[in-house]
């Protein structure tokens, strides 16, 4: 599998810079589950109303047994490209 930034790069981009983002999602794994449970990601829609309801039970049982201040986040790649043609144009 071929990496993004390679592929951009075939496009005539470079990187000029990458950095990894944490995003916070809930401040508890109590409140990720409440918020899960509003079935409100995109990606949720997918499945079947009983393959959530199942998900959820498993999702709550792990969350009960996580520590209570255990900020939920993920991270997210930020990359930055430039094009050399509009930074030589601009000189």
């Amino acid at each position: 599998m071929r990496s993004p930034a390679k592929s951009v790069a075939d496009c005539g981009l470079e990187l000029a810079h990458h950095d990894v983002l944490r995003h916070p999602q809930a401040s508890n794994p109590s409140a990720y589950a409440d918020r899960v449970a509003l079935r409100a990601f995109s990606d949720l829609a997918s499945i079947s109303d009983e393959e959530f309801r199942q998900g959820m039970v498993e999702l709550r049982r792990h969350c009960a047994a996580a520590p209570r201040n255990q900020e939920i986040a993920v991270d997210v790649d930020l990359f930055i490209f430039w094009s050399p043609l509009e930074k030589e144009s601009s000189e």
